[in-house]
């Protein structure tokens, strides 16, 4: 069954999500950096200028974007 969510619904579940690929690709990054004798953090920077408006653009900067920032 099928629910309508309403925009507080829509919101958490796109943060959600958000936070959840965020934190995923962020580990892949460290994890790849690690091996190459990098500190990992270098891959979670790199991770975040890849899903953020620079490249990619997955993040794109909305109000609950601005928000949280």
């Amino acid at each position: 069954m099928i629910y309508a969510m309403g925009s507080a619904e829509e919101l958490l579940l796109s943060l959600m999500l958000a936070l959840a690929l965020a934190m995923i690709v962020g580990k892949l990054f460290e994890e790849l950096f690690a091996g190459l004798k990098f500190p990992p953090v270098i891959g979670d920077l790199l991770a975040g200028l890849v899903l953020g408006t620079a490249f990619l653009g997955i993040f794109p900067v909305n109000d609950t974007v601005k928000v949280i920032g």
